[in-house]
């Protein structure tokens, strides 16, 4: 059996082999003498098994013979039925309302900012429920509604940038190509930023955003975008 060895020296522990009990040697790290024990005065180690669980070596086995372990079961709460009906429940009444405001809304720009600034935190909480990382936790309660409204603020604040555009600009397509990366990049960055959601994500994110509001301002008989800054969505 190998015979533990502690060197006087340096301290290093090591094991010999018993063919070396009671003989004399220099320690492999710093030369110090060191005199193996003889065999009789060596305390036998007792040696430890571990054994598994009952349930695991009475339960199903694989091929190789290997205890089979149930996998724990992943609680997925992205599609539960409150939260959906409440979202479906949420869009029927906004389309109506833009639908039933739409002369005002046609007429006040007012009334236009707090309606945009209004839906921008469902709509950016919607878009997080679908496409958020499912390897990370997810923010839930009222912390995910600050973050929210952090982030449909900026979005929000993007559509104001886009007003303040001439409207030769935004009639124009080519002029696009240029109008267009900025917000789409600023709107990635905030949905990165107070989501966590990948800059992937949070591109979907900000464009699924701009569907929903761009389609709550067509309901509202809103000229589009394309068409003139003046009265671009809700």
């Amino acid at each position: 059996m190998p015979i533990p060895v502690t060197c006087p020296g340096c301290k290093a522990k090591f094991t010999v082999s018993e063919k070396f009990a009671g003989k004399e040697g220099p320690c492999p790290k710093c030369k110090a003498k060191i005199k193996v024990p003889k065999l009789e005065d060596v305390t036998p180690v007792e040696e430890v098994k571990i054994h598994a669980p009952e349930e695991y070596t009475s339960g199903p086995k694989t091929v190789t013979g290997r205890p089979a372990t149930k996998p724990i079961a992943r609680r997925e709460t992205r599609l539960a039925l409150v939260p959906t009906v409440a979202i479906v429940a949420g869009v029927l009444v906004t389309v109506a309302a833009a639908w039933l405001l739409r002369n005002q809304l046609h007429d006040h720009l007012g009334l236009r900012a707090v309606a945009l600034l209004l839906v921008s935190p469902p709509t950016v909480r919607a878009g997080y429920a679908f496409l958020r990382n499912d390897e990370l936790e997810p923010y839930r309660g009222l912390w995910l509604w600050v973050r929210s409204c952090i982030c449909g603020l900026v979005y929000a604040g993007l559509w104001g940038a886009f007003y303040l555009l001439p409207d030769d600009l935004t009639q124009e397509a080519m002029y696009w190509l240029f109008i267009a990366p900025p917000p789409l990049l600023i709107g990635a960055g905030a949905a990165y930023v107070t989501l966590d959601l990948d800059f992937g994500s949070g591109f979907f994110h900000y464009v699924f955003y701009l569907l929903v509001t761009l389609a709550l301002g067509y309901v509202a008989g809103l000229p589009m975008p394309w068409s003139g800054a003046a009265s671009l969505t809700l």
